[in-house]
């Protein structure tokens, strides 16, 4: 009777640390944030499905952010609470500040056990240099984006214009028999008329750079430790002045006050505009009437577009450091790739793939290649510390110049001095601005 009792007390015990265990290998979860499209996102969820089956008792909760401004808010109210999320897809600059603030996984000894695995080394160009710092590796490229020439085909056909414009010359030209007052159309719009995130500073950058004989380093160069920032540059008032006299001399480009109308090139109402590659692939699907060519960028001095990428980072909070890096690894892997590149037009990461279908074949994919491999393309492998807050502080200003609620000069003013109290703060008062 004893050992009777001794018995079924071990078996209750073995029990007990059997279900301790099983419920434990229940409650591994690692939360995936991003920012996606629908079909994206259905993309996402694949993914997850095959982790899931490769990692039996892991579950991945993917949330998907309505925006970037959303996403960067929540990551920093994360890292201060030191819980939340373990991996996230973000933007290539906000990883440098991440590492800085000491929240983000280091991947160096989990890339160099994997190398091979994930063919780092068919990388296009150094697609690694914006995710170090200190010495060590925070992040891993998701994809490469930057900005293609789009056209109404049709619009152009009606005007008995036969191609896209070439120069900034013939922007105006083209615009003047683009642009129907009376049908509402216009021949073209900014980016972006909002200035309470980075993109409007963004796309001004690249026009700048077009208006600029070294668009390299002109209006400022981030492949330097300490970039100076030209920001009241001649490129970039002749910039800023060329958009403005587009809207309010010309009449050729929507105004402001109508920059709130939906949907505006879906129905018609643009005849040229300026987007990423992503764009094509959603106007396919949302607009699948809607006739339009991608082109490269129109010349000033040159073609400038901006190359940045989207990044994919794992957090130092995280309770699965091992099993955070099989996910990262997972999302950057050739096949993931490949299909997120299929699903938008993205050029793959890996160069061994732009020679097949449909990244040779496709004339979207190949003007959007074309864009990228022309040589003024203008590549940002590093970022200085607060690039989110210098550039939030600039599309603030240009927003109030667009809006002609300051001058050019005053608006650049206002801008570089808070652009260079934000750099001294960071960098101290040796940072010559």
């Amino acid at each position: 009777m004893k050992n009777l009792l001794v018995i079924l007390l071990i078996v209750s015990f073995l029990g007990t640390i059997f279900s301790n265990f099983t419920v434990a290998q229940e409650k591994i979860v690692l939360n995936w944030w991003t920012h996606a499209t629908l079909s994206q996102r259905e993309l996402l969820q694949r993914v997850i499905k095959d982790f899931e089956a490769k990692h039996p008792g892991v579950k991945v909760e993917l949330t998907v952010l309505s925006s970037w401004d959303d996403m960067w808010t929540k990551i920093l109210t994360s890292v201060a609470a030191g819980t939340g999320v373990d991996v996230a897809r973000v933007k290539d600059f906000w990883v440098i500040d991440l590492a800085r603030r000491g929240a983000l996984l280091r991947i160096d000894k989990y890339l160099e056990r994997d190398r091979k695995e994930l063919d780092i080394d068919d990388f296009w160009m150094s697609l690694l240099e914006p995710y170090k710092y200190a010495g060590g590796l925070y992040g891993l490229p998701w994809h490469i984006y930057y900005y293609n020439l789009y056209y109404n085909v049709d619009i152009f056909k009606e005007a008995g214009i036969g191609g896209p414009p070439q120069t900034w010359d013939d922007i105006v030209t083209y615009g003047k028999k683009l642009t129907k007052p009376d049908k509402r159309i216009f021949a073209t719009q900014l980016m972006t008329y909002t200035g309470n995130d980075a993109f409007l500073a963004k796309s001004m950058e690249m026009w700048a750079r077009q208006n600029s004989k070294a668009p390299q380093k002109d209006p400022w160069d981030v492949n330097t430790v300490l970039p100076q920032f030209n920001v009241d540059s001649e490129s970039m008032k002749g910039a800023l002045q060329f958009w403005m006299d587009l809207m309010y001399n010309e009449k050729i480009c929507l105004p402001p006050e109508l920059s709130t109308i939906p949907n505006r090139v879906q129905n018609n109402m643009i005849a040229f505009w300026f987007d990423s590659p992503i764009g094509a692939s959603d106007l396919r699907k949302t607009a699948p009437k809607l006739n339009f060519n991608l082109e490269i960028m129109p010349k000033k001095y040159n073609r400038a577009t901006i190359v940045e990428q989207n990044a994919f980072i794992g957090f130092k909070h995280t309770k699965y450091p091992d099993l955070t890096w099989e996910l990262m690894k997972t999302a950057v892997s050739a096949e993931t790739n490949l299909a997120w590149c299929k699903d938008g037009v993205y050029v793959p990461l890996r160069k061994k793939f732009w020679n097949t279908a449909p990244f040779n074949t496709d004339p979207d994919y190949l003007k959007a290649r074309e864009m990228l491999l022309h040589p003024d393309a203008v590549f940002h492998k590093k970022y200085p510390y607060n690039w989110q807050a210098l550039m939030v502080t600039l599309s603030k200003e240009l927003n109030a110049i667009i809006y002609r609620q300051k001058s050019i000069e005053d608006g650049l003013k206002s801008a570089k001095e808070a652009m260079s109290k934000i750099m001294r703060e960071t960098y101290g008062s040796k940072y010559k601005f």
